[in-house]
């Protein structure tokens, strides 16, 4: 990735953690949301987020498009719901596995 693409989605990376991305979307109402988003119609889109109860989801679904090799864990899957766990594998004293090639660099 070229180094200007990957500071145009630093947001991807801070998606990843789930109640950390959810709280700073949200907090001071909304207001990194508004920011980030920089959406014409972000109070449509945070009432929509709001009333269907659609963030963790939304974010669920940048987590599962993460390669999982970045993130030191196994694959989470694309279906994975908005339970605690998110499939973080490394949470329950679990190693994922790693090729060699992802050992050596």
């Amino acid at each position: 990735m070229r180094l200007r693409a990957a500071q145009k989605s630093w947001y991807m990376l801070l998606f990843q953690f789930p109640g950390i991305a959810e709280r700073w979307l949200t907090e001071d109402n909304w207001a990194n949301f508004r920011g980030w988003s920089q959406h014409p119609d972000a109070d449509q889109v945070i009432a929509e987020l709001e009333a269907n109860g659609s963030l963790t989801p939304g974010l669920n679904w940048y987590r599962a498009k993460c390669p999982a090799r970045i993130m030191g864990r196994a694959p989470v899957a694309a279906s994975a719901g908005a339970g605690a766990d998110h499939g973080h594998l490394e949470h329950r004293g679990h190693r994922p596995h790693r090729s060699a090639d992802d050992r050596l660099g």
